[in-house]
Order: C-alpha cells, then sequence, then structure tokens
C-alpha cells in the first residue's frame, strides 16, 4: 500500500553517484514501475514512502530468474576480494549524513533509550514491502484484516499479508536492539497493525509515522539524524532508498515484497545483524555489506557467479577490516641504500611496539632486503603472508572430499564445505607464548608447512581453492595481524598494493623507482647477482667475482 506522492523522479541510488551503470539500472527500474502503477498493478493508500521499486532496487540476496530470490548457495554470484577492497573504499569516503537540518535545533524523534537498550544499537524497522504487503483487495491471501476509520465517515478495509520468516526475524533482533518501528504510513493504520504483528511488545513500543518524515520534493524521507541517537549506533531495513537519502551508509537494503511466499530475505538478514550488533560501529559492516551488494547489481546480468565473500564479511562477525583511509607513503629509493630506507621508514614509525607495515612496490625495488632490515632493526618483528592459510584451506578441503571420494574441483567446493574448513583455521596465542596458525586447535600449521601442506596435490590445488576463498582469507589474515599488533608485535606485510589494500593501517610504504630504465636494470642486476652466486663460494677473490659477474650473464643471455 502506497503513501507516497506520485513522481517522475528517478529514486537515488543508496550510495550517489556509484557508477552510470548502477543509476542506469535504477532509471530503468523506476521506469518500469511507473508503467506498472499506470496500469493499474499497485493498490491501496496507507502505505510506505516514495518511489519504491518493485523489482527490488536493492536486496539482501541475489536474484534469480522470474524475479524471485535465489534461495540456493549455488547461485551466488562471486565477487573478486581486490573488487570489493576498491567499492568498500569508495563507500567509506561517503558522507555519513548529509541532511540539511541541525539536528541540534529540533528536539529528538525519540525519547532517552530505556536502561535495557542504552548500550545497544538502534534498529529502525520500515513496515510496507518490508515487513509486510497491505491491499484494500481481499485476496484470499491474508494474515491479518484491518478494518480501519479514516475519519467520522470514512471505514475501509485493510488487508495484510506478512512477508515469510518475519516472526522468527522479529523474534532474532529483538534482544540484540532497540528496536523502532518507522514508516511513512498512517498511524491509524500502522498502530493496529504492529500490535496484531507484535503481540507480546517484543519489539518494544518505539514507533514513528509519516507525520515524523521529512518532505523532500513529493516524497518522504526518514532522517535519522533526527533520532537522538548516534548515528554510528544506528541502522535502517527499507526497501525504498529514498526512505534514508540522507543516511545511505546507515542502510540495509532489502527487496520489495508482495507475495513470494518462497522470499527469504528476512532470514537472510539475520547473520548481518548479528554481526551489526557486535560491531564497534554501524560501518564497520554495512560498508563492506553494501559494497558487496552494489557488486552484485553490477554484475547481475553478466553471468559471473559470486564467491562466499559474504561468509568471509560476515561469519564470525569479523567484519571484514578492509580498508586504510590514510595516503601511501612513496619512497623514491634511487640512490639510497637498503639501510637508508630502512631508516626512513624506522624514523616514520610512531613507535617501536606493535605496528602494523605495510611495504608495497614493484620487483626490483628491493621490499626483500628493507624487509631484512626492518627485521633486524624492530623488537619483534615478524612478517605475515597469507599463502600457508591457503595451503591450509586445500589440505582440509582435499581431506574432506578424498574421505568422500572426490576431488577438489570449483564445483566440490560448496558453501557448506568451506565454511566447515574455515572454522578449522585458528590463530591463537600458544604455550609457548608464540602465535601459531592451528589446524583443528592441534596441529600447528609452522610444523607441516613444508611437509602436508607442499605435497604436489595440494600445490597443484590451492590455485583452485584461492580462487573461491580469498574473502575468508583477507578475514582471517586481517584478524592475525590484528591480534599480533595488539600483543606488541612489529608486523611486517610485504607484496603489491591490490594484495594489501585490506589491512587497515597507516603505516603505508611504496618503494619507488620513477625511471622505468633503471628499475628494469635493478631487476636484471638481481637475477645476475642470483646466478653469480650459485657459482662461487665463499673464498672467491674480487677478481674471481669479477669473472663470474661476467659468466652469468652470458649465462642468462643463453637461456
Amino acid at each position: 500500500m502506497d503513501g507516497e506522492r506520485e513522481t517522475n523522479a528517478t529514486p537515488t541510488s543508496f550510495f550517489r553517484g556509484v557508477s552510470e551503470k548502477l543509476e542506469s539500472q535504477q532509471q530503468e527500474q523506476q521506469t518500469s514501475l511507473q508503467q506498472q502503477r499506470s496500469a493499474g498493478g499497485h493498490t491501496g493508500g496507507y502505505g510506505d514512502s516514495s518511489g519504491t521499486d518493485g523489482s527490488g532496487n536493492a536486496h539482501a540476496g541475489p536474484r534469480v530468474a522470474g524475479g524471485s530470490t535465489g534461495g540456493s548457495t549455488g547461485s551466488r554470484q562471486r565477487v573478486h576480494a581486490t573488487e570489493l577492497v576498491e567499492r568498500a573504499r569508495y563507500i567509506r569516503n561517503q558522507p555519513k549524513n548529509t541532511s540539511p537540518i541541525d539536528a541540534s535545533a529540533h528536539p529528538s524523534l525519540l525519547p532517552e533509550p530505556l536502561p535495557a537498550v542504552r548500550n545497544k544499537k538502534c534498529l529502525i524497522l520500515d513496515v510496507d514491502e518490508t515487513l509486510v504487503h497491505s491491499s484494500y483487495q481481499n485476496t484470499g491471501r491474508y494474515d491479518v484484516h484491518l478494518p480501519i476509520a479514516l475519519d467520522r465517515d470514512t471505514h475501509v478495509n485493510v488487508y495484510v499479508a506478512f512477508r515469510p520468516h518475519l516472526h522468527r526475524f522479529l523474534e532474532a533482533v529483538a534482544p540484540l536492539f532497540e528496536v523502532v518501528i518507522f514508516t511513512a504510513s498512517l498511524s491509524t493504520y500502522c498502530d493496529p497493525l504492529m500490535d496484531s504483528i507484535d503481540k507480546q511488545r517484543i519489539l518494544g513500543s518505539l514507533r514513528l509515522f509519516r507525520e515524523h518524515c521529512s518532505v523532500v520534493g513529493t516524497t518522504y524521507v526518514k532522517d535519522l539524524s533526527l533520532l537522538g541517537r548516534n548515528l554510528e549506533q544506528v541502522a535502517i531495513i527499507d526497501n525504498s532508498p529514498i526512505a534514508y537519502l540522507f543516511q545511505q551508509r546507515n542502510a540495509i537494503p532489502i527487496t520489495s515484497w508482495f507475495d513470494d511466499s518462497r522470499d527469504e530475505e528476512l532470514l537472510r538478514l539475520i547473520p548481518v545483524l548479528e554481526a551489526l550488533a557486535e560491531a564497534d560501529t554501524v560501518y564497520d559492516v554495512l560498508d563492506n555489506y553494501n559494497a558487496l551488494l552494489q557488486l552484485q547489481q553490477l554484475h547481475e546480468n553478466s553471468g559471473e557467479k559470486y564467491s562466499s565473500c559474504v561468509l568471509a564479511l560476515l561469519k564470525g562477525n569479523a567484519n571484514f577490516q578492509c580498508l586504510s583511509k590514510s595516503e601511501v607513503n612513496k619512497l623514491n629509493v634511487v640512490g639510497l641504500s637498503a639501510q637508508e630506507v630502512t631508516d626512513k621508514i624506522v624514523a616514520a614509525l610512531p613507535s617501536k611496539n606493535g605496528n602494523v607495515i605495510i611495504l608495497q612496490g614493484l620487483s626490483g625495488t628491493g621490499k626483500g632486503t628493507t624487509v631484512s632490515k626492518l627485521k633486524d632493526a624492530l623488537p619483534k618483528c615478524v612478517t605475515w603472508s597469507n599463502g600457508n592459510i591457503f595451503r591450509s584451506y586445500t589440505y582440509l578441503c582435499n581431506e574432506v572430499l578424498a574421505a568422500q571420494g572426490k576431488e577438489i574441483t570449483e564445483e566440490s567446493l560448496t558453501d557448506e564445505l568451506l565454511s566447515s574448513v574455515e572454522k578449522r583455521v585458528t590463530f591463537v596465542k600458544c604455550e609457548d607464548g608464540m602465535f601459531h596458525t592451528m589446524l583443528d586447535g592441534t596441529t600447528r600449521v609452522a610444523d607441516v608447512q613444508n611437509t602436508l601442506l607442499k605435497t604436489p596435490l595440494i600445490s597443484s590445488k590451492v590455485p583452485t581453492v584461492a580462487q573461491q576463498t580469498q574473502g575468508e582469507v583477507i578475514r582471517f589474515g586481517a584478524g592475525a595481524v590484528k591480534q599480533l599488533s595488539a600483543d606488541g608485535y612489529n608486523v611486517i606485510l610485504e607484496g603489491r598494493s591490490q594484495t594489501l589494500d585490506y589491512i587497515a593501517s597507516p603505516l603505508r610504504f611504496e618503494l619507488v623507482i620513477p625511471d622505468v630504465e633503471v628499475l628494469g636494470q635493478r631487476r636484471a642486476a638481481q637475477r645476475v647477482m642470483a646466478k653469480a652466486l650459485e657459482m662461487l663460494d665463499d673464498s672467491a677473490s674480487d677478481e674471481e667475482v669479477s669473472k663470474v659477474l661476467v659468466k652469468a650473464v652470458e649465462t642468462l643471455q643463453q637461456q
């Protein structure tokens, strides 16, 4: 049921200007929706806010043919981790609040929180097409019949159908949040409806209606800045992007629901909300979650499949702390020794303990030597690589599949398998006071990294597993680095920028050689030195070294 003011304007995307393609898709969807309404496909007069996209402008799960929401894990599409990081970085750079209203000059829409919910986040729930669908027409499929008195002389009958899994969803969120019902509908309709849905009042009594919305042009907007709550602790679930126009980073988009009995959107949101409840701020979860949704939309018609990046984002409430907002400190290494480069990096550190140092650059810039020098210069200094984590996942996947008489293939790496394997790999501080990656809590990866994890079979299957577990391994690595740093370790991560963006640290250094020709010469020199070392012994004289270097060049030219 629609309480909107009719408009031809295209609804703003949940992250304004995120891409021309996304904006184009939304315009097409809105045009289609308006055509449906013109044909009389949408009835009612009490419902929610404006410009709602009936085709599901944004949603918690992928859509399958026929417009319904896919319930099969196999229907999920695959997002590459670097792509996800870039999109999340974009979202994090967007403002948290674009409301034109000075909230401090207005009374709060909500009273002070009760003691029982004072330390909980505030969850705003929309009603129409989010939790229920209402109509003036009796279609024979409804859960509640509401006789509504519009005024003394006007009475109407409203028939309300509940979205599948509604009560299970409400029972899940009630203990986790301060729940507020916020609808652009009239209170004469929504109050008796919510009384019928929430008979035990497990959601509390906080309800806001049309009169609490801000009118923007021809639409109703729910301005979260006026609630009287810290925006970092507020999230809204709404099927209409216009509803959260001023606080788009606080949104949990959901498809509009009308009558699909197979819909599982509310179930899919439960793990998202569990993660949200435990996060420091809602943005820790929602920026990454919405990055995934946006990429899903962009790829929806391309035939690509998404991986279980969803697990990496949400399982275990890890929150996927993946982005650094700081600029990279570029160090021109031309004419500098490795020790001089190291001294510059050490001088830039805030202390000598607990640093997470990101060292990136192309091959030939001296990253490896600089890492060695840093390890000598800093106490409790370790390096981190995700290589053994990928190998651990591969080993455990092979163990499970081999017992079933199967091999590792893209098809055999189901979400259920990857989820179970993820739980078997942990990073803990052991009795010896050292941190170790553990398999099943008993086997140290350090003890098997050169044996079980490097058999020809495991090595050959690592690329297949890595393709589907980038998100999980990124999450694991970020968590491990955070633990090490908190314990006072200096952690160095070395590699290319594309593989390091997921670690949050302001200490980012890139070794650069502006002259490409010089970079090529350094790479060649490294190859010659490596070959010469194979031909020399420790007792070689300077003259012998010179001769061997020439011979090494000749040998490499012949290869």
